[in-house]
């Protein structure tokens, strides 16, 4: 019989992982295991689940043995028996149709699950770019085109391209698209919403709620950061062009340097209109960027 694995990595849940937690365990569909990766909370979280669900033999927690989400995500794959993975963070909830719509991946598959963000309790439905899917891996590589993890769910046969990721890797998301990419056979859109992303104004990467200088430049960094490791490693995505990820790359060296001069006007010679029109908005008029945003959303998604 199939059976699921979700991994969770926590750092400071315990207000959240109940929610989220019978989210999965409330569905008629039972032959599922929940692996949860406390990543050194000081929040008392691994006790209290621990205390909670020890007695439920399919929701186990264990204690990151280093700090970081990559890590965390790492122990868990290692942890896993199932055949379908999903990676669901610990705050966020998965919709009572997400069993039947991804129960039947075969190996070397790959499903999207459209997505419900929570944005203080104002729902905005997201959906996949349809360049994800449509385009080659060279162009969504080349175009930086992604979702986030918790939008994927696939066969465990596909772990072994994507896992163990670099420990030092940014952050994972970009990762783990990329790869899925390039070696899943098939990919598909689930017809159904399927997740529920929560988002709130403590989140490194929480979208259109968290746009200011500060964590403007962390995010360009990371990505720059993220960008350098796929350019240093080419092997990895077969990125035989050198210039494959350089828009993506200026437009992240603009946000963080905060460029806007005769260096400005130099670099972006080369690069996508739509990149630097996004870089300028982001940057310069970032509460006009965050309601288009939402407006985007709404109309294309």
């Amino acid at each position: 019989m199939i059976k699921f694995s979700f991994i969770i990595p926590i750092f400071n849940e315990r207000k959240n992982i109940k929610n989220c937690l019978e989210s999965i365990s409330s569905s008629h569909f039972k032959n599922f295991e929940v692996i949860i990766i406390d990543d050194f909370s000081t929040d008392g979280s691994y006790s209290y689940i621990k205390n909670l669900y020890s007695k439920i033999k399919n929701i186990k927690i264990y204690k990151n043995i280093k700090k970081g989400k990559v890590n965390a995500i790492n122990y868990g794959v290692n942890k896993i028996t199932g055949d379908i993975v999903k990676i669901v963070d610990g705050d966020d909830r998965i919709d009572e149709l997400f069993f039947l719509d991804n129960i039947d991946i075969k190996r070397d598959e790959a499903r999207i699950d459209k997505t419900y963000i929570n944005i203080n309790d104002k729902i905005v439905k997201f959906s996949p770019p349809k360049n994800l899917i449509n385009k080659k891996s060279s162009e969504v590589f080349k175009n930086y085109i992604s979702i986030p993890r918790h939008m994927w769910t696939f066969h465990r046969s596909l772990l072994k391209y994507i896992f163990p990721m670099p420990e030092l890797l940014p952050y994972e998301d970009v990762w783990i698209c990329f790869h899925l990419k390039k070696f899943a056979k098939e990919i598909m859109v689930n017809p159904n919403i399927n997740y529920h992303y929560i988002q709130h104004g403590n989140q490194v990467y929480g979208g259109i709620l968290n746009f200011n200088e500060e964590l403007n430049r962390f995010r360009a960094e990371r990505n720059i950061s993220l960008i350098n490791y796929f350019l240093n490693n080419k092997t990895l995505l077969d990125l035989n062009k050198k210039d494959l990820l350089n828009n993506k790359k200026y437009y992240n060296l603009f946000k963080f340097d905060n460029i806007f001069n005769k260096d400005f006007f130099e670099l972006i010679k080369d690069m996508k209109f739509t990149l630097i029109m996004k870089y300028i908005l982001l940057t310069r008029f970032t509460k006009i960027y965050r309601y288009l945003t939402i407006l985007k959303w709404k109309l294309f998604h």
